[in-house]
């Protein structure tokens, strides 16, 4: 089994929550991403101050990460979702520890549901690594015991595609498919959609 990071940014606590329950699951190491200048956390400044630093397409400085990227064969990174996008110190990260041939699995945070555009962004951004998979939660720091169950099956579903990979000797099957837990009626809400590629 290859070895795993969770590597994650938060800002109100969710991803936090998520990050470090998954981590816990499937037996990851863990880093927080994390700015030199921490955005504001309270009033309108807070909502303005995130969609403006997305839609500049801003850099925020980060403190250095405290283990090598190169070091492991999957990266799992977590995020909320900012004005449908992944944050700016998300993008910083990318910039600034660009990698390839990397497994990755996604973890986006909304408010609603809304984690597509976002997934399909970063995935395009992590162009010359595989996107194993993504799941989309929602407050799942307000709603624990849900979203627990949903990150736990996302590790049972990780676990079984990397023994898999092991056992195979490194070599792909198209056994895992997209599977959805808790679709809403709304086709952009996919709160609860875990989705593992074909490969």
């Amino acid at each position: 089994m290859g070895k795993s990071l969770v590597l994650f940014y938060s800002f109100e606590g969710n991803t936090e929550f998520a990050a470090k329950t998954l981590a816990k699951y499937i037996g990851s190491y863990i880093e927080r991403i994390v700015p030199l200048k921490q955005p504001p956390k309270k009033g309108f400044g807070k909502f303005f101050w995130g969609g403006k630093s997305v839609f500049m397409n801003e850099r925020p400085v980060l403190e250095p990460l405290q283990r090598e990227i190169t070091e492991f064969d999957n990266i799992i990174i977590g995020f909320p979702i900012w004005a449908g996008s992944y944050p700016p110190a998300i993008a910083s990260f990318i910039k600034d520890y660009p990698f390839k041939g990397k497994k990755v699995y996604i973890i986006a945070c909304s408010a609603g549901g809304n984690a597509k555009k976002a997934i399909a962004k970063l995935t395009e951004k992590l162009s010359g690594n595989e996107v194993v998979a993504s799941l989309s939660l929602v407050d799942p720091a307000k709603d624990k015991e849900k979203n627990k169950k949903l990150l736990l099956e996302f590790a049972d579903k990780y676990l079984e595609k990397e023994e898999h990979h092991s056992s195979s000797g490194g070599t792909s099957d198209s056994r895992a498919g997209t599977m959805e837990l808790s679709a809403g009626q709304d086709p952009d809400y996919d709160a609860g959609t875990i989705e593992f590629s074909e490969n």
